[in-house]
């Protein structure tokens, strides 16, 4: 390197460059929480795990875990089996070749099995006073109630046809 300064010129023998080490991507959230549908086909949007990387290396993502999930460059997640449960946890990594980080993503896919697929019925009746927050599907006008008293100490579920279900939460 020479530099010119006037009619003197410097010159150097050894130059240092001072760089940024490699570091690990980073996501642009600490956790990502996604809501679905529990009837979403194959395919379908799930959401985005976007991460970046300081030094503009081009990133791979991967899903740890055996979840119905994929993702693709870009980060994009789609349902890609038949959804089990209500909930689902898992890691996303993201990989620069060098360094890689993960985040934790939670999906969900409720199900109602009373507004879905049939009627609620219970051991008591209540009247248009009664909260909502303690109905079992959360609308008072489809009387279906959680409250009762010791007698009538009861509700079920109807449904149309044999509906395999895995989990009542009470």
């Amino acid at each position: 390197v020479i530099v010119k300064a006037g009619s003197a010129y410097l010159h150097m023998a050894e130059v240092e460059v001072i760089g940024f080490p490699s570091v690990a991507p980073a996501f642009e959230q600490s956790a990502y929480t996604f809501d679905l549908s529990y009837k979403a086909a194959q395919g379908a949007a799930v959401g985005v795990a976007k991460a970046g990387d300081f030094q503009g290396d081009t990133l791979s993502y991967g899903i740890d875990g055996n979840v119905p999930f994929a993702i693709n460059a870009q980060g994009s997640i789609t349902l890609i089996g038949a959804l089990r449960q209500q909930q689902y946890t898992f890691n996303v990594t993201a990989s620069d070749g060098t360094n890689t980080s993960s985040v934790p993503v939670t999906v969900n896919a409720p199900i109602n099995l009373a507004r879905e697929f049939g009627v609620a019925t219970q051991g008591k009746d209540y009247d248009d006073a009664s909260k909502a927050s303690l109905t079992i599907d959360g609308n008072v006008a489809t009387f279906n109630h959680t409250t009762c008293d010791a007698t009538n100490n009861w509700w079920q579920v109807k449904l149309p046809a044999a509906t395999a279900v895995d989990r009542v939460v009470i």
